[in-house]
């Protein structure tokens, strides 16, 4: 059911009774007013209908507020201007409350007559109706994050590295994500971070493998250098040691020479051994005695086995011919005695009187160049004192001659 003065389904149509029903008399002007109407009497009427001649407007002023008064048959209105109400317009209309015209989450604080909105961050305008860019305005992201305006905020867009509201805050990757390989020093760094890589690796997280053998060459002496994770091995060639095969082997140090034998390394699997009197052989292993086929060890040696029977051990330990038996000159084996004669006898008297002649040769020889030596260094002392006495005379007949 409407109220008086409006129809339509929801009330939203006003009635024109100055139409319907000219209810002003007197000849008064019917206006129809939103809900009512009023009789705009002529001169000396007054009242609803313009039937009393009574004007409550013009001898009250009952309107507050700056309204409107309108008179009506004995009656009046008064037109509330935006913010009040009531028959007096005295009543002040909480906006906040009836219409809630804050947008966006604002805070509404009615005002006499009116009201403001408490805008929260992002928003501005009269009704917190504006979103406020703040991107442009105060270029809120750090460290060269990307700003990114949203209804009534924004978002910061970091770069690797940063994390926070603004992108303020340092990520500190050692520590969440442990990103270096193969056991390297993590470094945080700001917005970053740094890989220290022990010997052997490299890249940004130590996970690429130095081939060693490749870029450095370390193995020495013709060595076969073989590329490990992180490392490098040395294949050594026969007589070299040590980790880049640097390292000479003392061959000595099997004690290979034997019977006391000195030994002295001559070099990468070369050695020399200083045998003892007795021995020899490349390690003095064997017996230098004459015809011994088998000795004692150690140094000093004695035979204690001849190599042939025609042999036998003296008390020096050394192998001698049989009594009875001679040494041939020329193959060196024992040979029996051939009995004397007296051809050999001749043959060794001619060998005295060859070896006498020869020794007095060799003696006239001696004496003649003694002799021959003798006369020379005589002849120049007799030469060097007649020089001398020459220029002795020269030098007295000098002097005579001087005034």
């Amino acid at each position: 059911m409407c109220l008086g003065g409006y129809t339509g389904q929801f009330c939203e149509l006003d009635i024109d009774e100055c139409e319907e029903d000219m209810p002003c008399l007197n000849e008064a002007t019917c206006l129809n007013t939103n809900g009512s109407f009023t009789c705009m009497c002529p001169p000396g009427y007054t009242g609803q209908f313009c039937e009393l001649d009574i004007d409550e407007c013009e001898e009250d002023m009952p309107c507050l507020n700056e309204a409107t008064c309108l008179n009506t048959n004995g009656s009046f209105t008064c037109m509330c201007p935006p913010g009040y109400t009531g028959q007096f317009c005295e009543l002040d209309i909480d906006e906040c409350e009836e219409d809630m015209p804050c947008l966006n989450e604002a805070t509404c604080l009615n005002t006499n007559g009116s009201f403001t909105c408490m805008c929260p961050p992002g928003y501005t305008g009269q009704f917190c109706e504006l979103d406020i860019d703040e991107c442009e305005e105060d270029m809120p992201c750090l460290n060269e994050a990307t700003c990114l305006n949203t209804n009534g905020s924004f978002t910061c867009m970091c770069p690797p590295g940063y994390t926070g509201q603004f992108c303020e805050l340092d990520i500190d990757e050692c520590e969440e994500d442990m990103p270096c390989l193969n056991e390297a020093t993590c470094l945080n760094t700001n917005g970053s971070f740094t890989c220290m890589c022990p010997p052997g690796y490299t890249g940004q997280f130590c996970e690429l493998d130095i081939n060693e053998c490749e870029e450095d060459m370390p193995c020495l002496n013709e060595a076969t250098c073989l590329n490990t994770n992180g490392s490098f091995t040395c294949m050594c060639p026969l007589g070299y040691s040590g980790v880049l095969c640097d390292e000479d082997i003392n061959d000595c140090t099997s004690s290979p020479c034997l019977n006391g034998g000195d030994c002295i390394d001559a070099g990468p699997v070369a050695y020399n051994c200083s045998c003892q009197e007795g021995w020899t052989g490349e390690n003095c292993e064997t017996c230098s005695i004459a015809f011994c086929s088998k000795c004692t060890e150690g140094r000093s040696p004695k035979c204690t086995e001849c190599s042939s029977k025609d042999y036998e051990l003296d008390k020096e330990g050394l192998c001698v011919c049989k009594e009875g038996f001679v040494q041939d000159e020329v193959t060196k084996d024992c040979r029996e005695k051939e009995p004397s004669t007296g051809d050999d006898n001749q043959s060794s008297n001619l060998g005295v009187i060859i070896a006498c002649i020869i020794g007095a040769l060799l003696l006239l020889l001696l004496i003649t160049l003694l002799v021959i030596g003798a006369f020379i260094a005589t002849r120049k002392r007799a030469k060097a004192k007649l020089e001398t006495d020459e220029i002795s005379l020269k030098l007295v007949t000098s002097e005579t001659r001087l005034p």
